[in-house]
C-alpha cells in the first residue's frame, strides 16, 4: 500500500483493523510505503536510475543523549551502538556543520535525538542537534542538500514525518525533506516516541536490515516487519510499534 500526501497522525492507515485476531489488520495483509508527494517519489526515482553510488557504504549515527535545553534521552546511547563501523557524531561533536559534512559522504544515517516539529511553520521544523538554538539543523536547511550517496535515513526521533494541518495535498515534513536532500528511504515517525521504545524499534529494524541482501534492500518490509513484531510483544500496545513508517520507494 503506497500513501500519498498526508498519512493521518490519529488514524494511520498501516495500523489499521483488528490487532487481537491474526489477518484482519491493514498490518496483517499490506506492506506500506508512503510518499509526502508525487514530485518526490519521481525525484528519488530518477535518481536512482542515475546510477549515483559511493564507492563503498558509510554509516553515520547522530546520537544526542545530553542536548542543550532539552530532556535527557538515554535511549539514544543505545541506539548508537546498533549500526557496525559508523561514524558515530554525539555531545557537542554533533553540531549542523560536522553532521553536513558527513552526510556528504553517507549512505545511511541514523539520527537519535529530539525532534521539533512547527505546524504553524513546517519548514521550521528541525532535529535538535548540538548547536540547535544557534544553527537549526531544519527542513529549510534540509532541502539546500544536495547528497550524492544517500541511501537510506533513520530519524529516531518525535514527529519527524507529522504533516501540519495548512497543507491538504501534501506535507512538509522533516522526513520529507530528508527525502528531497537526495535520500530514497526514510524512516520516520508519525508522533512522539518514547525514548524507551525507541532503541528496541531500532534493533529490530537493523537485526532484518544488516542481514538482508547488499543491493535493493525491501526496507519497507524491514520496517514492516519490525512494526509486526513489536506488535506481537505489545499488542495492547500500539503506540508502541505504530509510529514507524517508510517513507520512499
Amino acid at each position: 500500500m503506497v500513501g500519498a500526501g498526508r498519512p493521518a497522525s490519529d488514524l494511520p492507515l498501516h495500523a489499521a483493523g483488528h490487532h487481537d485476531t491474526d489477518g484482519r489488520s491493514v498490518l496483517d495483509r499490506v506492506i506500506s510505503s508512503y510518499t509526502p508527494t508525487i514530485r518526490a517519489l519521481s525525484h528519488v526515482r530518477g535518481r536512482r536510475h542515475t546510477g549515483e553510488r559511493a564507492v563503498r557504504p558509510r554509516r553515520l549515527v547522530v546520537s544526542m543523549p545530553h542536548t542543550p535545553d532539552a530532556a535527557d534521552l538515554p535511549g539514544a546511547r543505545d541506539e548508537a551502538g546498533l549500526l557496525p563501523g559508523a561514524t558515530i557524531l554525539t555531545g557537542s561533536e554533533a553540531t549542523r556543520d560536522r553532521v553536513d559534512a558527513a552526510l556528504h559522504e553517507a549512505t545511511w544515517a541514523h539520527f537519535a535525538c529530539h525532534a521539533q516539529s512547527r505546524f504553524d511553520d513546517p519548514s521550521s521544523s528541525f532535529l535538535l542537534l548540538h548547536d540547535h538554538q544557534d544553527n537549526p539543523f531544519d527542513v529549510r536547511h534540509l532541502s539546500t542538500l544536495r547528497l550524492p550517496h544517500a541511501e537510506l535515513a533513520y530519524l529516531s526521533a518525535c514527529s519527524t514525518s507529522q504533516p501540519g494541518p495548512q497543507l491538504i495535498d501534501e506535507a512538509v515534513h522533516i522526513s520529507a525533506a530528508f527525502q528531497l536532500a537526495g535520500f530514497p528511504h526514510v524512516i520516520g515517525t508519525l508522533w512522539a516516541i518514547k525514548d524507551r521504545a525507541a532503541p528496541k524499534m531500532a534493533q529490530a529494524i537493523y537485526t532484518d536490515l544488516l542481514h538482508g541482501p547488499a543491493d535493493d534492500r525491501d526496507i519497507a518490509g524491514v520496517v514492516h516487519r519490525a512494526a509486526h513484531r513489536m506488535r506481537q510483544a505489545y499488542p495492547r500496545l500500539p503506540l508502541m510499534w505504530a509510529a514507524h513508517l517508510h517513507v520512499g520507494l
